[in-house]
């Protein structure tokens, strides 16, 4: 028997608002822009549980020339068939002014 290989799904800002479907053991990955220096940073606000999981999230920011923005990068997996949500907002960690949010519905297949 040939087992499935399961293609991780890459989303951008483009997919916000949206509803995506994954199996149960595929991955997601959400890539937003970032510009830390100004200390606006994207925070994880809801993981999609009970359907998905939080892997890893990593930043990766150029250091050429200083100051420049870079990419978010959240790693998800999809645990068991159902329905949660991903939530992100950008925010700094000493305020609570939202410049932007990132919605993304997930639903999980067996």
């Amino acid at each position: 028997m040939v087992q499935e290989e399961l293609i991780m799904l890459t989303l951008d800002e483009s997919a916000n608002g949206q509803e995506v479907e994954l199996a149960v053991g595929q991955e997601l990955e959400v890539c937003l822009r970032e510009n830390p220096t100004t200390g606006y940073r994207w925070r994880l606000d809801a993981e999609g549980t009970p359907a998905c999981r939080l892997i890893e999230d990593f930043a990766r920011i150029p250091n050429d020339p200083p100051g420049r923005g870079g990419t978010h990068h959240w790693h998800f997996q999809g645990v068991q068939a159902g329905d949660g949500s991903i939530e992100l907002a950008s925010r700094r960690s000493w305020g609570t002014q939202t410049i932007g949010t990132f919605l993304l519905r997930v639903r999980v297949v067996p």
